[in-house]
Order: C-alpha cells, then structure tokens, then sequence
C-alpha cells in the first residue's frame, strides 16, 4: 500500500512554506554531511580516476561500462584488493554523480563483472590481497 500526497489547498505550497525551505535545507545539510575520512577516501577515489583517465586518455566523466571495467582491471594489475577496488568504484560513482554525470547502470555492472572476475581468479589461485579480517582482541 502507497501513501498519497495530498496537495494543498489551492494546488499550491504556501508562500511563507516556500521561503523557509532553503533555510530547512542549509540546516539539514550542515548535519547529514559525510564524515571526513569518507570525503577524503572519496577525494582519493577521483585523484587515482583522473591518473587512469590520464593515462588512458579518456575523458575523467567517462561514466561508460568500458571506462568503469576498464578502472576495474588498471586497480587489478596494480595489485590492489577487490575491497579497495570496489571502495574506489563507489568513490568515483559518487564523486560522478555530486559533478552532475549520469552513471548508467551498465557501467556499475561492467564493474561488477569485473570486480567478480577479479574475485574468482584470485580464489581458484589460492590468493588473497589486503589486510584480511581483523583478529580478535582480548583484554586480560
């Protein structure tokens, strides 16, 4: 069951509404904000996106499934873990889409696929890559 919005009186959002919005905005914005490491992990994810579009030539709003495998498989000959790897897929795929660029979900996909391949490969060699789980701590 969906709820209906029921819109005003008149078919219209009333005046004084209206102005305060920006104001309930701003507010909101100043406490839903990303923590800092997050934006920092984020600002990393783009720096290492523009050295692959560099170097590949390609546009750095190349939001396409062959730009994001691609990105996939240039993380993947570096020896990066498929964590790290999807980490920076995510950051590059919001950095994208906070520019204004339309990711398309194929391009989420190619990278997906990619990050799979990368997994399975890994599993049937019998490596692993990164820090793995953390161990138990005790306290005595």
């Amino acid at each position: 069951m969906t709820a209906e919005l029921v819109p005003p009186q008149g078919g219209e959002l009333d005046a004084e509404l209206l102005a305060g919005l920006p104001a309930l905005d701003e507010a909101t914005a100043r406490h839903v904000r990303k923590p800092r490491n997050t934006e920092r992990n984020y600002a990393g994810d783009w720096r290492t996106w523009q050295r692959y579009a560099a170097q590949l030539r390609i546009p750095e709003r190349a939001a396409t499934i062959g730009s994001f495998a691609g990105f996939v498989l240039w993380l993947r000959r570096d020896g990066k873990a498929p964590a790290t790897v999807e980490r920076r897929v995510y950051g590059v795929t919001v950095t994208l889409r906070s520019l204004g660029v339309e990711v398309p979900q194929e391009a989420a996909d190619g990278a997906r696929l990619a990050l799979e391949a990368y997994r399975r490969d890994l599993a049937e060699a019998g490596e692993t890559r990164g820090r793995g789980r953390a161990g138990v701590v005790t306290i005595r």
